[in-house]
């Protein structure tokens, strides 16, 4: 999906497209290695279809999970408070990428293969314009805000004293808009072709290509920063908060053995700290948003690291069906992320069960009225039995 690719744009396309659209499709020869990479036989199209029918799978059931967890986060307040504006936001735009602009892409591959099956069915490349952008936005959002919980959990676990400073409602809108502005600040030039335009590739993914060589270098530096940076920081900032989780539970192992001394020297037990109630359970709460999150960074990490080294290795280029795959592993990491948020983070649980529990119940007791009603022909019922139990 991120993957920047240089293609030749002087010959004849792969694809049958609308007469004035061609710009919007890879043109390619036979000359070119991903033309020769894209020679269609029948293990090759097994794959795509193999491919096709597991990220659709995958794009439904992140769909579900995502937009189930956001309703969780939306229906309370208190998970919504402080960085749960970021929890929600990246719900949000992991459940548009797997509802609407995944599918997108799976459709046009799935066009392209019909294309090369029996001719015919024409590809509209031009939707690349609207999938790959809106797709990289995304993408880029996903991270960044990533990147914010990372920083947000930093503070918190190194310098918890000054954490009520970034706490705050303006400082969490302030970094989403620097998010959107960097992601819509990479995304939008090429839908007017500044620097590099959106176009289709024979095997039917949009990707990214360079208008001339002079743009490529600048275009290959800022797709680095928009997504090396980003997942460099998550991952050091989950390094950096798992050593000082571990040196807190060393820390605090030893008082909890002497808190369950049952007496000092001379019987009497000692009293406990001022604020002694509180503080542990604030102390819990931010260890288990800190293990929810190390745990979804090294998921991430680990979903993205194939694309890195194809990109790297240049494998992609050679086998153009490795691309997809790793699409369809993108999709497995926005699926995964709110299932490690409820089982990492015991108040996302105990919230999904309440609101399950409530929507259970809520049928079979009526309509409040209709409870009240009930409740007061109950009560004159039994003050009716009372007196005539009363009466001689």
């Amino acid at each position: 999906m991120t993957q920047l690719q240089s293609m030749m744009l002087n010959s004849t396309t792969m694809l049958p497209v609308d007469e004035g659209h061609e710009q919007y499709c890879v043109q390619v020869n036979s000359t070119n290695a991903s033309s020769v990479a894209v020679r269609s036989s029948a293990a090759f199209e097994l794959q795509i279809q193999m491919c096709i029918a597991v990220s659709v799978i995958l794009c439904f059931t992140g769909a579900l999970t995502n937009g189930g967890l956001l309703i969780v986060v939306l229906k309370f307040e208190s998970l919504r408070k402080g960085a749960g504006i970021f929890i929600a936001h990246l719900l949000l735009c992991q459940l548009i990428l797997l509802a609407t602009v995944l599918p997108v892409g799976i459709h046009t591959v799935s066009l392209a293969a019909k294309s090369r099956a029996n001719g015919g069915t024409q590809v509209h490349c031009e939707v690349c314009v609207f999938q790959q952008s809106a797709g990289m936005a995304l993408f880029y959002l996903i991270n960044f805000t990533e990147a914010l919980l990372a920083l947000n959990r930093l503070i918190g676990v190194y310098y918890p004293t000054k954490y009520h400073i970034i706490n705050r409602r303006i400082f969490h809108v302030v970094g989403l808009a620097f998010c959107w502005t960097l992601s819509l600040g990479f995304t939008v030039p090429p839908i007017f072709q500044l620097g590099a335009l959106y176009q289709m590739s024979p095997l039917g993914n949009c990707v990214v290509t360079v208008v001339s060589q002079k743009s490529r270098a600048p275009l290959v530096l800022l797709l680095a920063l928009y997504v090396y940076v980003p997942l460099i920081f998550t991952t050091v900032a989950a390094v950096l908060i798992s050593m000082r989780l571990i040196s807190s539970h060393r820390a605090v192992a030893p008082t909890r053995k002497a808190n369950s001394t049952p007496g000092n020297d001379d019987g009497s037990r000692s009293a406990p700290p001022h604020n002694s109630t509180r503080q542990p359970n604030m102390s819990e709460r931010q260890r288990r948003m800190s293990k929810m999150l190390i745990t979804s960074f090294a998921v991430n990490f680990l979903c993205q690291l194939p694309q890195f080294i194809l990109a790297a290795s240049g494998l992609i280029m050679r086998y153009p069906v490795a691309l997809l795959w790793t699409t369809a592993l993108l999709s497995f990491q926005f699926l995964v992320t709110p299932i490690t948020f409820l089982v990492r983070n015991e108040d996302y649980r105990n919230k999904a069960r309440e609101l399950l529990y409530r929507s259970i119940r809520r049928p079979h007791r009526g309509h409040p009225e209709q409870r009240s009603q009930s409740r007061t022909s109950a009560r004159q019922r039994q003050s009716r039995s009372i007196k005539t139990q009363e009466s001689p």
